[in-house]
């Protein structure tokens, strides 16, 4: 026999189920309600953050600076380069709460002698929490030739 012992719980039942009980709730659910309850909207997490930058350029940029402690939740980042150059090399950091160093979380290097293109992504099944006051950043290296690096990061953000 179940019995339910958390007021808010009752009253969320109560209020969800629009139970009109004139005696009170029952307490003994087994005799007289099963309550069933479905959390899948409150665990569901909707794309609410993306960022797509481009950079052409040697060195390192910012695609997202975080101005609390966040959660990101089924995050996807992605590194394209499209170019003709002696060798690229590209990569994602990000600040990890609690760590205060970046972390590259993305990277890919490829001779690209003639012109194509390379890609490389990850998605991360569980959340990340990464650190206030930090920043996404994307880094791109080559020395000769052109190249083009388009970084994506997309996911669920929840702002601590």
């Amino acid at each position: 026999m179940v019995q339910i012992q958390n007021t808010d719980a009752i009253k969320l039942i109560r209020d969800n189920a629009r139970l009109s009980i004139s005696e009170g709730f029952p307490q003994d659910l087994g005799k007289t309600v099963v309550p069933v309850m479905d959390m899948t909207p409150n665990l569901q997490r909707f794309v609410n953050f993306l960022r797509n930058t481009v950079k052409t350029t040697t060195g390192t940029s910012t695609i997202f600076t975080l101005l609390e402690k966040t959660l990101l939740y089924g995050v996807y980042m992605n590194l394209t380069a499209d170019g003709a150059n002696d060798g690229v090399s590209a990569a994602i950091t990000v600040t990890m709460a609690g760590e205060g160093i970046g972390r590259t979380v993305l990277q890919l290097q490829k001779q690209m002698l003639t012109a194509g293109t390379v890609q490389q992504y990850v998605s991360f099944p569980v959340p990340i929490e990464l650190q206030k006051g930090s920043s996404i950043t994307h880094t791109l290296a080559f020395t000769v030739g052109t190249c083009s690096l388009v970084s994506t990061v997309y996911g669920s953000i929840v702002i601590d």
